[in-house]
């Protein structure tokens, strides 16, 4: 697998996304850093870099935006960065954070977003909230990792942190991105670990993400930059001896590979550890803001955001785009390439500030209430809503029926069935799964040859347009000549002309079908699944049973004359490990009287 560059567009994607269109003027002042350590209760030294507006007035008291991050805070001779220059000109002091065992900083690393790691968070807040310039508040912000960060941080119950922005953050790391359905996101994971140890100049691991990625090792460590040291003249020495301590750290890949359960631990690294969602009660205890951004078309960040919205009890201000990881792009597929839309990045921005100049440099109490605005995929409006499913919503059963037809009657045949040998060579192309590593546009071509592929069925042409909204649902009559195996079903909407386009997908691992008597609170939308280790269960080769596979949430409208599809797969090449390892496997999808599958397409006013 060749990926260009993926370093440096990560790299460059984590400092952009925090910095909208409206940052201070080139001719303005630059705002003034100092690069320091911070001292940790275990004598570990973090690094920081706080930047303050140009000219601030002695005596002077400004709010704190701390962005905590395993990406460099920043690269040796990059200068001011458009985040800096964004935050000290809204008259804010910018506090940039490279996590234990990263970057700059000294210690080493037992997994991510560890408790070692989250409790130094702790101690920086209170920390800054001791500089001269601080008014004793600061808001947390980030994207994707220092998304998590943020969001962690309003668990701590620390007093000066006063609202959290976290931005395409994964409420459950697990299902969310790493392992949705249990089913390997090897492309992410592989790609993800390769790079961050190569960040964290472990030893050969330039040379390991190098030979992932198609590059040599000089290309590849030339693609990672070089993290800035603190200031002074023993800058350069100590950030070599911090990455000294790096080397202590825990082999994550070699972890991971053993921890395909979400209850699996790697040398004592759990999947819940950066997840919001296994922090709800601290967080509730807390109390802080949150203003969060999340998008139908990244990942599973769409699916976090809905649940954090119906099961976490603080102040929140939700926002569900048709995005890009980091809300770069539009990607809302029916309107033209390359289209800007009317809210992105900067205006994402906007919201941000405003938020926090309400809480963090005005000190307003904290406004109760959760709302959501979100984008439908097929519009060009926003809308707000309270609740979820929205007012209205009705499920709208579609069978599987022959001819490879999606049809309202339940079937009558006494005895029907299709089968399908799942192709190797099928691909989505992965622009949801993609776009995690470098915010990079979400596209998905025309699908109507890779449907060829699958195991597809087709409704009529709607007579009017329907909304699709929510977590579609799809129950197949399944028999498995193996014991394992990986199911996947895309959404898709069929034009007139014939053009097949994604809306949504869904994945799952066979052996973690079994449904659950109790679920976590957050997984209010979804099937009841634990996948655990100890509730995973083989298919009896050739038995038919329900097996039932949530998509991911979405909002779109299909436009009428348009038809609905559902398309099933066992395979996603370049991004799903697919089980069996060898592909030899084949499924028998009963859709008759007796035994009907079918799907069900949530269907809002």
């Amino acid at each position: 697998m060749r990926i260009p560059r993926i370093a440096a567009t990560l790299l460059a994607c984590a400092a952009a996304v925090a910095v909208p269109a409206t940052a201070a003027s080139a001719a303005d002042p630059d705002p003034v850093t100092s690069a320091q350590y911070v001292t940790m209760r275990d004598g570990v030294r973090i690094a920081v870099d706080v930047t303050l507006p140009a000219g601030l007035p002695a005596g002077k008291r400004i709010g704190a935006v701390v962005e905590a991050t395993r990406y460099h805070r920043a690269d040796e001779g990059a200068g001011v960065s458009g985040s800096a220059r964004f935050w000290t000109a809204a008259g804010y002091a910018l506090v940039d954070v490279d996590a234990r065992g990263t970057g700059a900083s000294f210690g080493s690393r037992s997994g991510e977003w560890s408790r070692a790691e989250v409790r130094d968070y702790d101690e920086l807040l209170d920390w800054i909230a001791e500089q001269p310039w601080s008014n004793g508040r600061a808001g947390a912000v980030g994207t994707s990792y220092s998304g998590n960060t943020a969001e962690l941080m309003a668990s701590l119950g620390n007093e000066h942190l006063r609202a959290v922005a976290p931005l395409f953050p994964d409420y459950d790391v697990y299902e969310d991105l790493a392992m949705p359905g249990g089913v390997r996101n090897s492309m992410m994971l592989d790609t993800w670990l390769s790079l961050t140890r190569a960040l964290d100049e472990i030893d050969g691991a330039a040379c390991d993400f190098g030979r992932l990625t198609g590059q040599s090792c000089e290309e590849a460590a030339a693609g990672l930059g070089t993290v800035k040291p603190v200031d002074g003249p023993d800058g350069p020495a100590l950030r070599a001896a911090a990455i000294r301590d790096h080397q202590r750290s825990l082999d994550l890949p070699r972890a991971v590979a053993r921890m395909g359960f979400k209850d699996d631990r790697g040398s004592g690294f759990r999947w819940s550890d950066g997840s919001g969602y296994a922090h709800r009660r601290a967080t509730e205890r807390g109390g802080v803001p949150m203003l969060t951004a999340a998008s139908w078309l990244d990942a599973g960040t769409a699916n976090g955001s809905l649940a954090r919205l119906l099961s976490l009890d603080v102040p929140q201000e939700a926002y569900i785009g048709a995005w890009s990881h980091g809300a770069s792009f539009t990607t809302d597929p029916f309107r033209p390439a390359n289209e800007r839309g009317s809210f992105e990045r900067a205006e994402l921005m906007g919201r941000v500030k405003a938020f926090f100049d309400r809480y963090v440099q005005r000190g307003e109490r904290p406004r109760p209430g959760r709302a959501l605005r979100y984008a439908t995929l097929g519009e060009r409006a926003w809308r707000t809503t309270a609740s979820w499913p929205l007012r209205g919503t009705r499920t709208a059963r579609w069978y599987l029926r022959a001819g490879s037809a999606l049809a309202r009657e339940r079937p009558s045949e006494r005895r029907a069935a299709d089968r399908h040998r799942p192709d190797p060579r099928a691909s989505s192309g992965g622009g949801r799964w993609k776009t995690q590593l470098g915010g990079a546009d979400v596209v998905y071509p025309d699908r109507r040859k890779e449907d060829r592929r699958l195991l597809t069925y087709t409704s009529p042409p709607l007579a009017r347009a329907t909304h699709v909204a929510g977590l579609a649902r799809v129950t197949l009559q399944l028999a498995s000549s193996r014991p394992d195996g990986t199911l996947i079903a895309y959404l898709e909407d069929v034009a007139p002309n014939g053009r097949v386009t994604y809306l949504t997908e869904g994945q799952l691992r066979l052996a973690s079908r079994a449904v659950a008597r109790r679920d976590a609170p957050h997984r209010l939308l979804r099937t009841p699944r634990t996948f655990a280790r100890g509730d995973a269960r083989p298919m009896a080769p050739g038995r038919v049973e329900p097996v039932v596979l949530d998509l991911l949430p979405t909002s779109a409208r299909i436009a009428a004359g348009h038809r609905l599809r559902i398309a099933i797969a066992g395979a996603d090449a370049g991004l799903f490990a697919q089980l069996p390892a060898d592909g030899n496997v084949t499924y028998t999808v009963r859709r008759d009287r007796a035994k009907p599958s079918y799907v069900d397409v949530p269907v809002a006013p």
